[in-house]
């Protein structure tokens, strides 16, 4: 595959325009033009009072949230399927060249460093594999604590419905 450096250039800086523009995208539907801001910014509704109307505000911001999502997809899922097509149609030569540049620089090492890199990749793989092994059994353990904090607090919501 004949492709120059300066066309791998100019198809990475493609690819990182096209990624800017979804992640900017992304970022401008945050916010929300329709929905007015108090002045002073928005304002604490005291503890234990409700608006008469509290549903009616709910479905309301339901709505508006629902809206503002479909209008967020509708742009950002173009921008997406295009960044999508670049890095199908760049990725595979990209990664071909850089294979070609390894083995070229892997050709020149003399054998000693080649026996030593080798060596090198092969502790690094273990080190990963036992990495991934004590990540589960943090997380596992993490998702118990969670789970008894969240049976915790349901437990005494229940307690102060009850008393009411």
């Amino acid at each position: 595959m004949n492709i120059s450096m300066r066309r791998v250039r100019t198809v990475a800086a493609a690819v990182g325009i096209a990624a800017a523009l979804a992640f900017s995208a992304r970022t401008s539907v945050s916010r929300a033009e329709d929905v007015p801001m108090p002045k002073g910014g928005p304002q604490k509704v005291p503890a234990g009072t409700q608006p008469v109307d509290g549903a009616a505000d709910l479905k309301t911001l339901d709505a508006k949230i629902k809206a503002l999502r479909d209008e967020y997809h509708g742009k950002l899922d173009p921008l997406e399927s295009q960044v999508k097509a670049l890095r199908d149609q760049y990725d595979p030569q990209i990664a071909e060249l850089q294979t070609q540049r390894k083995t070229v620089a892997e050709a020149r090492k003399p054998p000693a460093i080649q026996d030593l890199d080798r060596r090198e990749e092969a502790d690094l793989l273990a080190l990963g594999a036992k990495e991934k092994d004590e990540l589960v059994s943090v997380r596992t353990k993490y998702l118990t604590e969670r789970k008894a904090v969240e049976q915790k607090y349901d437990d005494q919501r229940k307690e102060a419905l009850a008393q009411r």
